[in-house]
């Protein structure tokens, strides 16, 4: 199994905590590119990814300003999907102030 390191804009969070038979889950959306090479798509979108620790893990970054960047460990799974196998946030991105 082959990983990779990438540093990668986080622009949400998500958590669910479980309750009647649902699975608890927690999530972080990733700014992605849209594949080009088709020439039907263009820009710039967010993706939603599991995080490992589920959960606890999401709600332990819930306080964190967004959008942030942080360091991801992924790994290639079948279809052509990818995973985080770990998450470690590193920075807040800074906020562009508006013209005068």
């Amino acid at each position: 199994m082959q990983t990779r390191v990438s540093k990668e804009k986080i622009t949400g969070i998500e958590f669910f905590p479980g309750k009647e038979g649902f699975q608890p889950s927690g999530k972080v959306h990733i700014e992605v590119q849209l594949d080009f090479t088709t020439k039907r798509k263009k820009g710039i979108c967010t993706e939603p990814y599991s995080l490992p620790g589920g959960f606890e893990e999401a709600q332990s970054y819930f306080h964190l300003p967004t959008p942030f960047v942080a360091e991801v460990e992924w790994v290639d799974v079948a279809g052509g999907k990818r995973k985080i196998l770990a998450f470690k946030p590193v920075q807040p991105v800074q906020q562009q102030k508006p013209a005068a």
